[in-house]
């Protein structure tokens, strides 16, 4: 049998056998510039949808930072986890997020970017599950992933999709973000119900090139009243490698 009718047919048998919904959960750690994204994770998926969310900020309370000195660092926080939501089958991707601050929640919407993976025949084992690597560019990192065919859906966390299986594992080559898997659960009770975030949050939902327009707006506004009030603000310079997704909120 050869490697690509292995991972067809593991594919096929996944997609005709189950349409129930499972749970895998991950972790993060980051050596990015901010610890915002770092935490567990929890996404639940079936087929065609899923829902990945940070359950770390949703078990912690908002916090303020001193450097030492007159800079303030306002950590994000999130009651819900910052979720993101996919759609496989409408290649669909939607993102809780904030315009500038905590108290601006909105929805963005937008097509699943579509990743060229190349798959290798490396394997190891993940929670006892064969497992295959492959790299592909996303969002302006290079990654090394781990997929399960076995597990033939094409998610992953935050927006990493398109392979033929679950991805377990994931890194960027240049090492400054490492997601493991902490366990899976197979046919799990709904503790979450799967849906599209505009269905699930009474928000603003906005498409990216509004929300980019929108933000710049609220900054805008935002610095001239700082100038008005004599309030020493400066944003965030762009270069700033903060972010899972180069430059992306």
């Amino acid at each position: 049998m050869t490697f690509t009718l292995f991972i067809y047919l593991c594919y096929s048998f996944f997609l005709s056998s189950t349409s129930t919904q499972h749970k895998v959960e991950y972790t993060v750690s980051t050596t990015l510039t901010f610890d915002e994204f770092e935490g567990d994770y929890v996404m639940y998926f079936d087929n065609n949808t899923s829902y990945f969310y940070n359950e770390t900020l949703v078990n912690i309370p908002r916090t303020i930072k001193n450097d030492g000195g007159t800079s303030v660092i306002f950590r994000a926080n999130d009651k819900d986890g910052f979720p993101i939501y996919k759609n496989l089958r409408d290649q669909k991707i939607s993102y809780k997020y904030f315009l500038l601050f905590d108290k601006s929640k909105c929805v963005v919407n937008e097509t699943l970017s579509k990743i060229t993976w190349k798959i290798t025949k490396e394997t190891k084992k993940i929670k006892g599950i064969d497992c295959y690597k492959a790299y592909g560019l996303h969002g302006g990192r290079d990654y090394e992933v781990w997929f399960a065919p076995s597990m033939a859906v094409g998610h992953g966390p935050f927006a990493l999709s398109g392979l033929p299986g679950l991805i377990l594992e994931a890194r960027t080559i240049d090492g400054k973000v490492t997601i493991t898997c902490k366990s899976l659960q197979l046919n799990c009770s709904k503790d979450i119900k799967i849906q599209s975030l505009d269905q699930k949050f009474d928000i603003p939902v906005l498409t990216y090139p509004e929300y980019i327009q929108k933000r710049n707006d609220v900054l805008a506004k935002f610095l001239i009243k700082c100038k008005v009030e004599g309030i020493d603000y400066t944003p965030l310079d762009p270069s700033v490698d903060w972010q899972i997704r180069k430059g992306y909120f």
